[in-house]
């Protein structure tokens, strides 16, 4: 067998047969230390030993540094692939932390073992106060990126194997909403179109940049509808989150507020007084004068998103509506609210009822109200 473990890690080990006869004896340790993954790291070595750049020694010697690399990466994948948004985090997580680290590192030198020692470096980093400068989740991004980096080097031949590591265990991201006083309150601090803005975003949960790139040509006063086409961010438009169009309800407070802005000239909803779109930046202050006068918690335009959330939850309406209703990919970002619920799972437990052995057995069941205080 050619896959054995030595001194505790899996090691490759083959002879390599040449056309003429002569042999080479390749002998390389697994990456990842798992039987699995060292059976198929074997199957690549023998795919790439047949052809002659991998015994071309001129070309082993240009394999670029991660910090080479990175910005080929960012040039010819990210900017093709990824939205401005991303990008933006991409170059922030490369320049901050992970050029630092890996830099230096030939693209085929980084392993298994170099990325967990760049997670407990990253753990153990604290500021000042004695805090953790980065949380769990933040660390499993950075070794997202590394990731994907990595992968498209092996698509593009460079190297022959992407490490794989696993994600560091995370709590659920918090998140925190407003009640129904604090949004009224909220509306009411507002002057303006922020007024109006602020009133759509509780109302229908749109991501700021949503909100920014709406047309009127997206809203169905008829029907009570309106479609999410496009996104607005740092002045670049966009397509939604997950490149999916996605239709949302209006209810009838909404709609008031949309037909208070259609005197304004241009295509778009919310534009300055030349008709163009509006930007982050002329966003900022407006919120921060609205939650001031309100007198209330500080308030972000995604919390607004989270109040719509929590709201139609705790108003009992099924979550896989709301989830559709955020354009959420996957149910499990949209549980997170499910906890609101007044009555979550309460009246499906009570199928239980129906077990005939125990209805037998007592009787119909006599509930009391036990207070454990």
């Amino acid at each position: 067998m050619s896959v054995k473990k030595v001194n505790g890690r899996f090691r490759v080990d083959f002879w390599h047969y040449f056309p003429d006869g002569s042999r080479k004896r390749i002998r390389k340790y697994s990456p990842i230390n798992k039987s699995k993954d060292a059976k198929e790291y074997e199957e690549k070595l023998k795919r790439l030993a047949k052809t002659d750049e991998y015994w071309d020694k001129s070309k082993k010697e240009k394999i670029p540094t991660f910090l080479e690399y990175q910005a080929e990466f960012m040039d010819q994948y990210a900017r093709a692939h990824n939205k401005p948004l991303e990008i933006v985090a991409k170059e922030r997580t490369l320049k901050n932390h992970l050029i630092p680290f890996f830099g230096k590192y030939r693209l085929d030198k980084i392993r298994v073992q170099e990325l967990k020692r760049y997670q407990n470096t990253k753990l153990k980093e604290k500021t000042k106060n004695g805090k953790h400068r980065l949380c769990a989740k933040t660390i499993n991004n950075h070794t997202g990126v590394m990731g994907r980096i990595l992968s498209e080097a092996v698509e593009m031949q460079i190297i022959t194997f992407a490490p794989k590591i696993k994600k560091l265990p995370c709590a659920p991201p918090d998140f925190h909403f407003l009640t129904f006083e604090e949004a009224d309150a909220l509306v009411d601090g507002a002057d303006g179109i922020w007024r109006n803005m602020i009133a759509l975003g509780l109302m229908t949960g749109l991501r700021q940049g949503e909100l920014l790139g709406l047309k009127w040509d997206d809203i169905d006063f008829e029907n009570g509808l309106l479609v999410v086409r496009r996104t607005v961010h740092r002045g670049t438009i966009g397509t939604p989150k997950n490149n999916k169009f996605r239709s949302v309800s209006l209810c009838d407070h909404a709609i008031v507020a949309l037909n208070e802005l259609k005197h304004r000239k241009g295509s778009w909803v919310f534009s300055n007084d030349y008709g163009m779109p509006l930007t982050d930046g002329q966003c900022k202050w407006p919120l921060i004068r609205a939650y001031t006068r309100a007198g209330i918690q500080k308030v972000t335009w995604h919390m607004l998103r989270h109040t719509f959330a929590s709201h139609l939850v705790m108003g009992n309406v099924p979550i896989i509506a709301v989830q559709e209703l955020l354009g959420h990919a996957t149910l499990d970002m949209t549980l997170r609210y499910s906890h609101l619920s007044p009555g979550f799972a309460k009246n499906e437990v009570q199928v239980l009822n129906r077990l005939r052995h125990y209805r037998d057995t007592h009787g119909s069941p006599n509930l009391q109200v036990v207070d454990f205080k």
